[in-house]
């Protein structure tokens, strides 16, 4: 099994505001810890459709979310009521394609 560790990604390679990354998609956890660093730009990339369509979930309920539902989404991986109260806060910031797969 092998983990990416986003501490020793963003040590070795010492990202900063003039930097353009691409990374795999993954869940999304190693991405957004690289947007920590403040890069120029952040492609992600990935084979598997669903990937994607989590990382823009993930980034569309940081934006929409308050902490406590953000949580009990992704933490507890239970939000009741998503699907009726809080999808339709987040559907907006979601691509078409991403729409698609949640919808």
């Amino acid at each position: 099994t092998v983990w990416e560790d986003p501490r020793l990604d963003k040590e070795a390679l010492n990202i900063n505001e003039e930097d353009t990354v691409l990374t795999i998609s993954s869940a999304g956890c190693n991405a957004l810890a690289l947007l920590l660093e403040n890069p120029k730009h952040i492609y992600l990339v990935d084979r598997n459709p669903c990937q994607n369509a989590l990382v823009e979930m993930k980034i569309a309920a940081i934006k929409n979310l308050d902490y406590e539902s953000f949580w009990k989404m992704f933490g507890e991986g239970v939000l009741p009521e998503f699907s009726t109260k809080y999808y339709p806060l987040v559907r907006n910031d979601l691509s078409p394609e991403s729409q698609q797969y949640w919808d």
